[in-house]
């Protein structure tokens, strides 16, 4: 099967499982970490760049005999993970998408979502059964304190520098109050809520 035919079967099965979940899949699949939507046949190029990378790395065990671990993408760990996961991360992205110039990119580890260049406004990620969420926030806020907003100080991580403040979703409370801290962010940056296009109506 050459790209163009993988192409094609890609976008069908992506489709079809899209319209069974209501909502546009696209970045969610094992394979979208390798992807530039730039590049001719974006899906099948990144299917093949998954099967050459993602090989298992090999670990030695507690006798210090070589054992192999696979270790999963960022979507794997969605495509892998129960619906209500699925569903969450979809309302996360989709909120912090329905802001004006908010773009955001796949990567093997996490979900990065910018606020024109190099402007670093969140960052998901899975731990377990659960979405966690990095803001541009100071953990150390008092506003912070309690149980209202429990969340994790990441400011000495390399990684989360840009986005110290971690908030874990693991209901729809919890959600609600991500809604809440992405309305924080935005007002903070100025960003604005892009307008939904009205629709003429002919008699």
């Amino acid at each position: 099967m050459d790209k163009k035919e993988l192409q094609v079967r890609l976008d069908v099965e992506k489709w079809i499982l899209s319209e069974n979940k209501h909502y546009d899949l696209c970045g969610s699949f094992n394979y979208c970490a390798f992807c530039n939507i730039d590049e001719e046949n974006p899906c099948a190029n990144a299917t093949i760049r998954r099967d050459k990378t993602n090989k298992p790395k090999t670990q030695l065990d507690e006798n210090g005999y070589p054992i192999n671990i696979l270790v999963r993408t960022f979507s794997e760990k969605v495509e892998d993970s129960n619906e209500v996961l699925k569903e969450r991360y979809s309302a996360i992205s989709n909120e912090l998408l329905s802001y004006k110039k908010v773009t955001h990119r796949v990567s093997e580890k996490c979900d990065n979502y910018r606020a024109g260049r190099g402007n670093l406004i969140a960052k998901i990620t899975v731990a377990g059964k659960s979405l966690r969420v990095n803001f541009p926030l100071d953990p150390l806020a008092p506003k912070y304190e309690g149980r209202k907003t429990p969340h994790r100080d990441l400011s000495d991580v390399k990684t989360y520098a840009d986005v110290p403040f971690q908030f874990r979703i693991t209901s729809e409370l919890s959600l609600r109050r991500c809604f809440a801290l992405i309305d924080e962010v935005a007002e903070i940056k100025g960003l604005e809520k892009k307008r939904l296009k009205s629709v003429n109506k002919t008699k």
